[in-house]
């Protein structure tokens, strides 16, 4: 099984390198992949940016590049699983992700 990681963050003061929340989800990522004996397949990491301000998935796509690169990733099939740390990092995106790839 492929699996990608998604970090993200919601300010740019969580995204300053003393912080490292954002690393700290890939690493849980890598483990759970490495864990389960899985195939890493990409990691997308959202910059210290809200996200709630998008209204539909395609204004988020265009502004935000990891998220554009996750979705095309999919639409190729490149991927089996997305791994989230947490699904609060995708906030108001989760409902129209769910849509698109469903």
């Amino acid at each position: 099984m492929k699996v990608a990681i998604w970090a993200a963050v919601s300010t740019v003061s969580q995204a300053t390198p003393d912080k490292a929340i954002s690393q700290v989800q890939v690493t849980q990522g890598r483990e759970f992949i490495a864990a389960r004996g899985y195939q890493p397949a990409g990691e997308y990491i959202a910059p210290g940016e809200s996200r709630t301000k998008y209204i539909s998935l395609y204004h988020a796509e265009k502004e935000i590049e990891p998220l554009h690169a996750l979705l095309e990733a999919a639409s190729r099939k490149e991927f089996d699983l997305l791994y989230i740390y947490d699904l609060n990092r995708f906030r108001k995106e989760k409902e129209l992700l769910e849509q698109r790839l469903e």
